[in-house]
């Protein structure tokens, strides 16, 4: 038989585990037409809360220029030798129920496919990148 000391430190672990693992959706997005897709851009909790906190007063931790300086990168990256332009940029702030973050959303507009016109932009510097499955 466990003991009920033994089994509350299981179950604590458990949760622990659980939590580590949730995930902060900052946008699900869907491209119609031939392509099809469902584009989920999520990264986990333990990642959201250790980007840079920005309470909206002073220098962002990362500027709009570096910001689309990475996002760019990311798209040429997929996308080598095509023509973009950025078309919008968002700073969005996402909250949990513990605390808050921005984030960039870079949007680009070009000879590129839908599904990599967007790129979200940490203020750490990181790409999340998307979860991309097919619709049917």
């Amino acid at each position: 038989m466990i003991k009920p000391t033994i089994l509350v430190l299981l179950l604590s672990n458990l949760v622990l585990c659980a939590n580590a693992a949730e995930q902060i959706e900052l946008k699900s997005v869907s491209i119609m037409g031939k392509e099809n897709l469902e584009l989920r851009f999520s990264l986990t909790k333990e990642k959201f809360l250790s980007t840079p906190h920005w309470d909206g007063k002073g220098n962002l931790p990362l500027a709009l220029d570096k910001a689309i300086e990475i996002a760019r990168a990311e798209v040429a990256r997929k996308n080598p030798a095509k023509e973009f332009s950025v078309d919008e940029i968002e700073l969005i702030k996402k909250s949990d129920a513990e605390e808050f973050r921005w984030y960039y959303k870079i949007q680009f507009d070009g000879d590129i496919p839908k599904k990599d016109e967007r790129v979200y932009v940490l203020l750490d510097g990181s790409i999340v990148e998307p979860d991309i499955t097919k619709k049917k």
